[in-house]
C-alpha cells in the first residue's frame, strides 16, 4: 500500500515500540485528552502498547504523526478503512501547535486518501459534547449528519460528521 509522505505527516510504524520516549508522549497525550474519548480506562504504559498491538496495528489502520514545521511530532490523526470507507479517527493535538498545522495535515491526509484508495466516503465520529472538535471539523470539510449512541447502556454519543467533498 501507498504511503502518504510529506512534511506535515509521519507513518507510526512498529518501531515505535521500541521507543519509549514517543510511547511516553503519545500517553501523554491520551490522558490529558481523555475527557475527548469514549472509553477512559487508566492508561499504563503497558496498556497503552497493548492498544498499540491490538488497534493499531492489528486493525487496517494507520497512523500518522502530525509534525511541526521542523519536523517535531505536535500530535497524530488516522485512518481505518472498511470496504470503500475511511474513517478519520485518534485526531490529537498534543503540544503547542503551529497555528493552523493540524487543519493542513487533515487535509493532506484526506487528499491522500482521496487520491490513493478506492473509496466512496470519508466520516468521522466526534463526542456530540466536543464542541471545539465539532467546529475544526466543520472548518475543515465535514458536516454533521446524525447522532449515534457510543456503545449500548452508555448516555454518550457520537456525532458522525462526513467529508462534503466526496469523489470516488
Amino acid at each position: 500500500m501507498l504511503r502518504p509522505s510529506s512534511k506535515i505527516l509521519r507513518l507510526i510504524t512498529r518501531s515505535i515500540l521500541d521507543n519509549r520516549d514517543q510511547v511516553l508522549q503519545m500517553m501523554r497525550w491520551r490522558i490529558a485528552n481523555q475527557q475527548y474519548y469514549a472509553t477512559q480506562p487508566v492508561i499504563t504504559e503497558e496498556s497503552f502498547r497493548n492498544w498499540f498491538v491490538k488497534y493499531v496495528f492489528g486493525m487496517p489502520k494507520m497512523l500518522f504523526w502530525v509534525l511541526d514545521h521542523k519536523g517535531n511530532p505536535i500530535g497524530h490523526m488516522g485512518l481505518r478503512f472498511r470496504k470503500n470507507v475511511c474513517e478519520i479517527d485518534n485526531v490529537v493535538r498534543g503540544e503547542s501547535e503551529d497555528k493552523g498545522r493540524m487543519g493542513q495535515a487533515l487535509k493532506t491526509l484526506i487528499g491522500w486518501a482521496l487520491k490513493n484508495i478506492p473509496i466512496d466516503k470519508i466520516y468521522l465520529r466526534v463526542l456530540s459534547t466536543n464542541e471545539h472538535a465539532i467546529e475544526f471539523y466543520k472548518k475543515n470539510g465535514f458536516i454533521p449528519k446524525r447522532k449515534v449512541i457510543v456503545r449500548r447502556g452508555s448516555p454518550l454519543r457520537f456525532l458522525k460528521m462526513e467529508y462534503e467533498h466526496q469523489y470516488s
